[in-house]
């Protein structure tokens, strides 16, 4: 997530950071000059981490909600960047069309790399354009676009 990241948010961008564990992608989502981040994650302690390391780091334009998944958000993000395990995403992937602008980026990761064949079908059966993969050791990543 972190290369696509600094590939794909641009300034003024809004990025929605789902399942942010410690908040490092929100982070610098917001060192790439988004102009606003939501991070959600369902689990306590990571929503507590993130909200401590955005304050470490004194950064004001990224919110940390408790949420499961797409259940926090209510507009259309230019990126949406997920580090989920395949089943999860696999299921995730059709409702987050209602929460992308057209020509925006889904970057995914978390993928074992035996399972990427499928999360690509899911994506291109859900009219996603594949921008990008890499497989680094047993993990891919991806990056695609919404063209709707």
């Amino acid at each position: 997530c972190i290369k696509y990241l600094n590939y794909y948010v641009k300034q003024g961008d809004l990025v929605y950071d789902i399942g942010c564990g410690s908040g490092i992608l929100a982070i610098l989502a917001s060192i790439l000059k988004a102009e606003s981040i939501i991070a959600t994650d369902i689990d306590d302690v990571a929503v507590s981490a993130a909200k401590k390391n955005i304050a470490l780091n004194n950064i004001s334009n990224i919110s940390v909600q408790k949420g499961d998944l797409l259940s926090v958000f209510d507009k259309k993000a230019d990126v949406i960047a997920a580090n989920i395990i395949a089943p999860i995403l696999k299921n995730m992937i059709p409702a987050t069309k209602q929460f992308l602008k057209k020509k925006s980026v889904l970057i995914l990761s978390g993928i074992l790399a035996d399972q990427a064949d499928d999360i690509l079908k899911v994506l291109t059966s859900n009219k996603f354009k594949i921008l990008n993969t890499v497989t680094e050791g047993d993990w891919t990543g991806i990056a695609a676009e919404n063209e709707e």
